[in-house]
Parts: C-alpha cells; structure tokens; sequence
C-alpha cells in the first residue's frame, strides 16, 4: 500500500513538474508551427501546379481548339426543379451526348463524346455538321467540350499558402528567440546550482 501511495505520488510529481511542462509547451508548438507550415507548402505548391497550367493554356495560341464532327446524338428530357422561399415549380431539362470525332494538334483523329446536362434548351447542334469545340491537350485528348472555359485563378491559394508558411515562419522565430534568450539561461542556471549543491554536499 505504501509503494502504491508512493508510485502515485512520484508520478504525480512528475507531471507537476514545471521543466516538463514546459519542454511539452514548447514541443506542442513546435510541433504546431511545422504543422501549418507543411500545409502552407502543400496549398502553395498545389496552387503554383494548377496555375502553371492555366498560363501554360493561356499561350497555346489557341491550338486546343478544332473542330468536331458530329455523328451520333442522344437527348433525354428529364423534370427539373426550382424553388424559391414559397415554392417550387417543375421544368423540363435536358442531358444530351454527342458523339463526335476530332482531329488533335499532331493530325490524329479522336473520338470521343460530349456531355451536356440540366439545359434547359437543346443544343442548337445537328448530326452530320462541324462545330468549333476544345480539347485538353495537356493530361487527357479525349476530354472535350463544346465551350472553352477559362479556369479559375489559383491566386486564394496561393496567398492561403503563402500566408501559412509566413505563420510558420514567425511561430519558429518566435520559438527560436525564446529558446536562446529565456530556456538556454535558465538551463545555464539550473545547471550551475546544481553543481553548487553537489559541491556543498560533497564537502559536508
């Protein structure tokens, strides 16, 4: 029973122990400062990959565009639904695919497929006819679509990211700082009375 009384108390004074504590705090942000820093890069890079490929489709001179030849069509009507904060009312919409063959940048002939859904029109598009339409050159020939959308700017991102690793950086900095000025001395000291204990004991 006393051992356990003891035990207890030996690991409670350990917890309690304010160097350990401090050594945890100072691991928990540390830890927390690499943290936000790895997913500032990751934002980062993701952006700068994404924003990479639009500039890299901004200077094609236009060479995704061609023309597709259409020869095979499917319209599916279907109900859909628009609502408002007192009602709903039912139109009809439409999914369409258009099956469609296309010459890529090299003279190569793709066949491929459109899809279209939810309009609320059909498309103004009949078999047997040529229409201006956009491929993805860079990762996947057989993706095309009747627009050329411009994508979306990765700048959020990118700042997102960049704004992180700045956090980071000021967190590590401020760790930094507070390792060299405040723990360092304090260890310096510790240490020093320590040795003047076991100096006093030893001579008694």
């Amino acid at each position: 029973m006393r051992n356990l009384q003891a035990n207890h108390r030996n690991r409670k004074r350990f917890l309690c122990n304010p160097a350990l504590l401090r050594v945890l705090w100072l691991l928990g942000i540390g830890i927390f400062a690499l943290v936000i820093g790895v997913i500032g890069a990751l934002l980062g890079f993701i952006g700068l990959l994404k924003q990479a490929r639009s500039h890299f489709f901004d200077h094609l001179e236009n060479q995704w565009e061609t023309k597709c030849f259409v020869f095979q069509r499917l319209t599916v009507p279907h109900p859909c639904y628009s609502c408002n904060s007192t009602n709903c009312t039912t139109n009809i919409c439409y999914d369409e695919k258009f099956k469609v063959s296309y010459k890529i940048y090299d003279d190569s002939e793709i066949i491929s497929a459109i899809n279209v859904r939810d309009t609320s029109n059909p498309q103004n598009i009949q078999i047997g006819n040529e229409y201006t339409c956009y491929y993805d050159r860079l990762f996947n020939y057989r993706e095309v679509q009747w627009e050329h959308t411009l994508p979306k700017s990765q700048a959020p991102i990118i700042a997102t990211g960049i704004s992180l690793i700045i956090i980071a950086t000021l967190i590590l900095a401020l760790f930094a700082v507070y390792v060299c000025w405040v723990e360092r001395p304090r260890l310096k000291r510790s240490k020093r009375r320590n040795q003047m204990l076991r100096h006093l004991s030893g001579e008694h």
